[in-house]
């Protein structure tokens, strides 16, 4: 898992949640159910190397940098 996580969401109640789901999949703790789905939603969540390259594509298709 890349060290910079970026959560991309409007809706702030799921951006935290989502957060924290990232948080807890990557930490083992006592009473950890295994059974849960830790899988991380790629629309979402997706590392700062990756917002970089969208962050550049889109910068030059538009020949400009937008946020």
């Amino acid at each position: 898992m890349p060290l910079y996580i970026v959560i991309c969401s409007n809706d702030k109640e799921k951006a935290r949640l989502k957060s924290l789901k990232v948080i807890l999949s990557k930490i083992n703790y006592k009473g950890r159910d295994m059974e849960l789905n830790y899988a991380l939603d790629q629309d979402i969540v997706i590392s700062g190397a990756r917002e970089l390259e969208i962050i550049e594509a889109e910068r030059t298709k538009q020949d400009k940098f937008i946020c």
